[in-house]
């Protein structure tokens, strides 16, 4: 019988690094069954159901990529329960978010969850379409893989490619449906790698933690990543590459978007940046024996208020932004050593 935990939750955004726009930000990430009905108890689990369960309305149906998000059902008792891509940081990551939200709507509703094995999680994977895909020089996963090549993608679920050529290097971008928070990710580096590719490159966002970061006006990269109980260091390949909005810098991994509270930031201030992934991936990959790097945007920033951050990130100024980011980091990724 599988251990069930209670999830974590805080009761004030005055906690939190996000402050009031942690509403907004849990707003947007809540299932319909959460927000109008009214479950007597929730439990999150891992897995990844897209037939059985009722698909959220706040998926954003206009990406190619990332925009699956937890399913959910509800019994005649009341009980919901929710599914998530299966990650043991995924489901306590959402899970702490359903929790915090009904803490700070004042409602009384216990959210347990259950971790899915390391078995089962692999197994999601070599179930899927993962092993059709083409292997290259490089891998690049993440962010906006459809504004980095003209050639076309391939029409499959929860995995979908595009092959093309660098200056250097032949390279496959793969996208997928499903979020790969944290461990999630870094399973993922492990499978690409066991398939045959010998760099993997992630491209994404990250929070920054030092004040005058602004988010939307720069780019990231990085050769460390502090985790919970170890420090994870690699070779970066873009270490040697120089522009005026670029920033190398140490990295911290934190589970989950709760977990970064005022108290957790103090305890990490020495740093410059905090996302999930970056840690998981690079650990990952040097367990599978594949180079790794990153190459990412500030999105937001936890210490300090800006107009922009996680909540308001869809407005069309920031879209507008992010284009000219995205127009630097194709460039970079061309001319990679």
């Amino acid at each position: 019988m599988k251990y069930r935990y209670k999830a974590f939750g805080i009761d004030s955004p005055d906690l939190h690094s996000m402050g009031d726009s942690l509403f907004q930000y849990l707003e947007i990430k809540m299932h319909q069954l959460i927000t109008k009905e009214n479950p007597s108890k929730i439990l999150v689990m891992g897995k990844y159901d897209r037939e059985n369960s009722v698909i959220a309305d706040c998926e954003k149906n206009n990406k190619m990529f990332n925009f699956h998000r937890p399913t959910a059902n509800i019994d005649e008792q009341g009980n919901v329960t929710v599914y998530c891509y299966p990650g043991r940081d995924y489901v306590r990551h959402y899970a702490s978010l359903i929790q915090t939200y009904m803490n700070i709507n004042k409602r009384d509703v216990l959210v347990e969850y259950d971790l899915p094995s390391e078995e089962f999680c692999s197994q999601t994977i070599e179930n899927s379409n993962f092993n059709d895909i083409p292997v290259s020089d490089v891998a690049i996963v993440g962010f906006a893989l459809d504004k980095f090549t003209d050639n076309q993608w391939t029409d499959g679920s929860p995995y979908l490619w595009a092959t093309d050529q660098l200056k250097n290097h032949s390279v496959t971008y793969v996208g997928c449906h499903y979020s790969y928070w944290s461990d999630a990710g870094g399973r993922f580096v492990y499978h690409l790698a066991k398939k045959g590719f010998k760099r993997i490159i992630y491209v994404g966002k990250l929070g920054a933690i030092q004040p005058e970061i602004v988010p939307n006006e720069y780019v990231t990269t990085g050769n460390m990543s502090s985790m919970e109980d170890e420090i994870v260091t690699w070779k970066n390949v873009f270490e040697n590459v120089e522009l005026p909005n670029l920033i190398h810098g140490q990295h911290c991994n934190c589970p989950g978007v709760v977990m970064e509270t005022k108290e957790w930031l103090a305890r990490h201030s020495q740093y410059h940046f905090v996302d999930s992934e970056l840690g998981q991936m690079a650990k990952f990959a040097q367990a599978a024996g594949v180079e790794f790097s990153y190459f990412h945007f500030v999105s937001d920033n936890v210490v300090k208020k800006y107009d922009e951050d996680l909540s308001n990130e869809r407005i069309e100024e920031i879209i507008q932004k992010r284009k000219a980011i995205i127009h630097t980091i194709k460039e970079v990724l061309y001319n990679m050593e």
